[in-house]
């Protein structure tokens, strides 16, 4: 079961339409929509709120959230979901920091060779410039 689903049964046991339930949480009701087609999933926040009003724990609702927006049959590569964007965004933070990281050892490599120019112009080996 997915959080989806969850949301989706109670909306037919309260008789709620995406629009009631959406003001209910503060949200509108595209956001409920994009909730129950899996284009998005609720934050903590809300999830907080989902679990009250299904009187499901709240460990479960952020483990249906989960499932949701893992789900391997799920095809998430059609651009504009929230999934998407954010692993998106992951992505670029992480060649950010692959960036970053490469920087550090290019100066890393730099200084030991410093290092190692200088042991030597003092006439020491390495393990003597300790």
């Amino acid at each position: 079961m997915e959080i989806a689903d969850a949301i989706r049964a109670y909306m037919t046991e309260n008789h709620l339409s995406q629009a009631r339930l959406g003001k209910r949480w503060g949200v509108g009701q595209q956001t409920v929509s994009y909730w129950l087609n899996g284009k998005s999933f609720p934050d903590d926040q809300h999830c907080q709120l989902i679990a009250k009003d299904l009187k499901i724990p709240l460990p479960e609702i952020l483990e249906l959230r989960l499932q949701g927006a893992t789900d391997p049959n799920r095809d998430y590569s059609k651009g504009g979901t929230s999934v998407t964007k954010r692993l998106r965004e992951v992505e670029r933070r992480l060649k950010a920091i692959e960036r970053e990281m490469d920087s550090y050892r290019t100066m890393l490599a730099e200084a030991g060779e410093q290092a190692l120019g200088l042991a030597r112009a003092l006439g020491r080996t390495p393990r003597q410039a300790r």
